[in-house]
């Protein structure tokens, strides 16, 4: 299936979770916002919320620093 990631075209196997997209990416999902066409998701739902062909995802990761 085609996904849109932070505005480039992915392709994943259909039935991916959430989760499964951030850890592809090699991000952190406790340190991850998830916006899937235009609505905020919960962290306690990556797991649950499987992706569809023409999704469109923002992932917002935040880096601590000084």
């Amino acid at each position: 299936m085609r996904l849109t990631v932070n505005g480039k075209i992915t392709e994943m196997e259909s039935g991916t979770s959430i989760s499964t997209l951030i850890n592809t990416l090699k991000l952190e999902s406790s340190r991850c916002v998830v916006e899937l066409n235009g609505g905020i998701i919960k962290k306690d739902s990556f797991d649950e919320i499987c992706l569809s062909d023409g999704d469109r995802i923002e992932i917002f990761s935040f880096v601590g620093g000084g």
